[in-house]
């Protein structure tokens, strides 16, 4: 009986996730991210002080790092959330340094929180956790 039960719920949970799947528009694909920075290296100079930020590798199409406050960093994918499927990237913005722009739709992202500002992009930026040692001056981005 309870294997029978276990059946049941494995097919229904295959069946919604790749229901899921087929809305591409939506999502931007989940890749696995877990990387520490030593922030006293040269490379992550600009995120010595809040309102910094700086591109770095990994994610779906790269992630944007950004620092709210002495303790507070965000990071975002790169992947634009419109037409997901084209993969797109955002870039920040060296102008305003408060925003993103993607190369293909033009949308325009704060990368404070990662929400649209204008453009095609109908949802936020996927964000990654972060975790920030002041002591050893290391920041973990992971999800």
């Amino acid at each position: 009986m309870l294997r029978h039960f276990t059946r049941i719920v494995f097919v229904l949970v295959l069946i919604a996730s790749s229901h899921s799947c087929r809305n591409q528009n939506s999502i931007v694909p989940l890749v696995f991210v877990d990387v520490t920075l030593f922030l006293d290296l040269p490379e992550f100079a600009p995120l010595a002080a809040p309102g910094g930020s700086i591109h770095i590798s990994g994610g779906s199409m790269g992630i944007i790092i950004y620092r709210r406050n002495m303790d507070e960093f965000v990071a975002f994918d790169r992947h634009c959330t419109y037409q997901v499927d084209e993969f797109c990237r955002i870039t920040i913005d060296e102008e305003t340094a408060i925003t993103a722009n993607c190369e293909c739709c033009s949308s325009v992202f704060s990368i404070y929180d990662g929400t649209p500002i204008s453009g095609e992009a109908p949802a936020v930026l996927a964000r990654y956790r972060t975790g920030y040692n002041g002591v050893t001056n290391q920041l973990r981005v992971f999800n």
